[in-house]
């Protein structure tokens, strides 16, 4: 329980220091809700860093200096700790290839995706969170890209 509520306060702090932006509310899709999908071979990005495509999305492509809007759920010991669904219904919005705002370990693993596309990101441990009762732990996000600007 104190995971969840470091990971919450973390997220609340990192959130206020952007401009703040209206959530919009949208579906989550059915495997942000599951824990531990099968999925295939991993590819590695740099660091550690690794990630399988669940789904291959079609619209525009998320690369660095895009505002992009995602849904997600972290994952820390096979336990989902937070999540942008379902309990919120709002998009998470991250700038990529900008500092602050979110990991850069979670910005890595969202760069190269489609709109409407499903990537499972793994983070060893060292490269997530620095502080806090997350520090140094692996991470395991599943994202889904729904929107790219």
């Amino acid at each position: 329980m104190s995971r969840i509520l470091a990971v919450a306060v973390l997220l609340a702090t990192i959130s206020a220091c952007d401009d703040p932006v209206l959530p919009r509310h949208v579906p989550c899709n059915d495997f942000l809700l599951s824990l531990n999908p099968v999925v295939p071979d991993t590819v590695e990005i740099a660091n550690g860093i690794r990630y399988v495509d669940v789904s291959v999305g079609a619209g525009a492509e998320a690369v660095n200096g895009k505002v992009v809007d995602v849904n997600y759920t972290l994952y820390v010991d096979d336990q989902a700790v937070d999540s942008s669904c379902p309990e919120f219904r709002s998009v998470f919005t991250v700038v990529l290839g900008a500092s602050g705002g979110a990991l850069p370990s979670f910005k890595a693993g969202i760069v190269g995706m489609r709109q409407g596309g499903l990537r499972r990101v793994f983070i060893p441990e060292g490269q997530g969170y620095t502080t806090g009762s997350l520090a140094n732990e692996p991470l395991t996000f599943d994202i889904e890209v729904v929107t790219v600007h």
